[in-house]
């Protein structure tokens, strides 16, 4: 049976999945007392006898469909605006870890890409941003907003040039942001009085992500491949007659990655393992079984940590940043030993331009030390 097509909802709208109450308790006793502890719970299956499954393993084992469906979700929202005259812009609000999906949505369409300035000009006073959106075309996309600004006391004059250009134009434009910009724009800017009300898609829950994860095996050319807990023994895809899931791994998944699928799918993989030589079943056995162990969660560096969340907060506003950038947005922090830190304590990744960007799997963590420390937070 045919899963009815979800859409983009507006923002404010977004629900995040909850935990089961068992977990949800646990997790709050750990706060609480100040640690993080896993279930005391014996596992079905000792940690020696796993091993760590590798990325070539999990590339020939699943296919990565193209955004969990998303892609069809958008095209499925959008369709009246394209086709209707009157609102010229719209604009497309995702969190952190999207990996270009707005462009990768465009380049499918084949439309027409309104690139960004380099970051090495958003701050130049000699450089001149009169921004004229092109008339010749029927849809521009503007991938990331967030490129379009560095959060500096010149770094502005780039998006507000651009925003006047959306506001004159009469071509329809379609806008991605990343959430934490967005917020921002609207508190620098008052962007949402130009801009119209963003939408973004709905979360992932324990029953999307299933659909999601039996997708990307069923288009492997490898069968028989069953996710097994660590914990309980039991398949974490399987759902009994009630369509209740055997076990919690699932739920569990889906609140720690707070409902977004590509966060989901790196806590996925960092869960991942297969059975070691010694464990492993008899050479006739078909089925491959690989284990998911409990889900890590990161715990913030124990110093002073508001260099580190006001790095990790100009980090999320503006996707990522190399260190010269970093000391132009914070400029009384010296950045080189936190971002060390952060580096080497896995919430920082440097990417291969040399930029220093978010680690996805530790973005549910990031985000709730900013909002615990009272960080403005985005919105979804």
């Amino acid at each position: 049976m045919n899963e009815e097509v979800k859409k983009f909802q507006p923002i404010g709208k977004y629900s995040y999945p909850n935990w089961p109450a068992r977990k949800y308790a646990q997790r709050f006793y750990s706060t609480m007392m100040g640690i993080l502890k896993k279930d005391d719970d014996q596992s079905f299956i000792a940690d020696d006898k796993l091993n760590k499954t590798d990325q070539d393993m999990i590339s020939e084992i699943v296919t990565l469909p193209s955004y969990g469906g998303l892609m069809e979700e958008l095209n499925h929202s959008i369709d009246d605006w394209l086709t209707t005259q009157g609102v010229s812009s719209k604009l497309v609000i995702l969190p952190p870890g999207d990996d270009n999906f707005i462009e990768a949505w465009a380049q499918e369409h084949k439309c027409h890409i309104f690139t960004a300035p380099r970051r090495e000009d958003l701050i130049s006073a000699s450089f001149d941003f009169e921004v004229v959106l092109p008339d010749n075309y029927e849809l521009i996309v503007i991938p990331r907003l967030e490129r379009w600004f560095l959060r500096h006391h010149n770094g502005l004059n780039a998006v507000q040039a651009l925003l006047k250009a959306i506001q004159k134009s009469d071509v329809k434009c379609l806008i991605g942001c990343n959430s934490w910009a967005h917020q921002f724009l609207q508190k620098a800017l008052n962007s949402q009085f130009i801009l119209p009300d963003g939408i973004m898609f709905q979360s992932f829950d324990a029953d999307r992500l299933k659909s999601w994860f039996t997708s990307m095996v069923s288009h492997s050319d490898k069968k028989g491949i069953t996710f097994k807990s660590t914990k309980s023994g039991k398949n974490v895809l399987s759902q009994d007659k009630n369509d209740e899931f055997e076990d919690n791994f699932l739920k569990e998944l889906s609140a720690e990655s707070l409902g977004i699928p590509w966060i989901a799918w790196e806590l996925w993989k960092e869960a991942l393992n297969s059975e070691s030589e010694d464990a492993q079943k008899s050479e006739g056995e078909k089925e491959t079984t690989l284990w998911l162990t409990a889900l890590d969660e990161f715990t913030l560096p124990n110093t002073d940590d508001q260099g580190a969340l006001l790095t990790l907060h100009a980090l999320l506003i503006h996707t990522e940043l190399t260190i010269e950038e970093l000391n132009s947005v914070l400029p009384n922090i010296e950045h080189t030993n936190v971002s060390y830190l952060l580096l080497n304590t896995g919430f920082v990744v440097q990417k291969e331009n040399k930029a220093l960007t978010c680690n996805i799997a530790s973005y549910p963590s990031i985000r709730r030390a900013l909002n615990s420390s009272g960080f403005p937070m985005d919105k979804l």
